[in-house]
């Protein structure tokens, strides 16, 4: 799942907005499919004290130029399983952001309190946030067969029922 934080801009049809208030019906670039719509907004608060029990659950800084000349153009905040686009010997590869840590341009940090938002479409996407592109991983698109991933294990550690998060879905008829 990527789950950015509060304070990241998404590049959206009308320009850039803070995830935050992305709402569903949005229209969100996408590299692959041109313009997607979001379907649905998942947002989750942790305090000083949920982060301190939960340490793998801290979110990772990625600073201005840590991924390429320049990108990000802002530093932003993302959950650890998080997949970032980078490239290799010209091939394109999508990364979590916990195996980029390099202690200093992009690494894991404390904080007193997060908000995780997760962003969903119809299928998995890859969005410019922040000017670089991240995966919106969607758990509708694995299979039963699939052993869980990092991703599906952090989205269900955030989201599972029970867990004291807010959903906005997108009404079939408001799109």
């Amino acid at each position: 799942m990527p789950c950015l934080t509060s304070g990241t801009f998404i590049t959206t049809l009308r320009g850039e907005k803070p995830v935050e208030q992305l709402v569903p019906g949005d229209r969100v670039v996408t590299r692959d499919d041109g313009l997607q719509t979001v379907r649905s907004v998942r947002r989750r608060d942790f305090d000083y004290g949920q982060l301190a029990s939960a340490p793998h659950m801290q979110p990772v800084l990625v600073t201005v130029g840590a991924v390429s000349r320049g990108l990000p153009e802002r530093e932003l905040l993302v959950s650890p399983s998080l997949r970032i686009l980078t490239q290799t010997a010209g091939r394109d590869h999508l990364v979590a952001a916990s195996e980029m840590t390099d202690g200093h341009a992009i690494r894991s940090c404390s904080v007193l309190g997060v908000r995780y938002v997760h962003v969903g479409f119809d299928r998995d996407e890859v969005i410019l946030a922040n000017g670089i592109w991240l995966e919106a991983f969607q758990l509708a698109d694995r299979q039963g067969d699939v052993p869980p991933s990092a991703q599906t294990e952090e989205y269900l550690a955030l989201f599972a029922p029970g867990q004291d998060s807010e959903t906005v879905v997108a009404r079939q008829d408001w799109i």
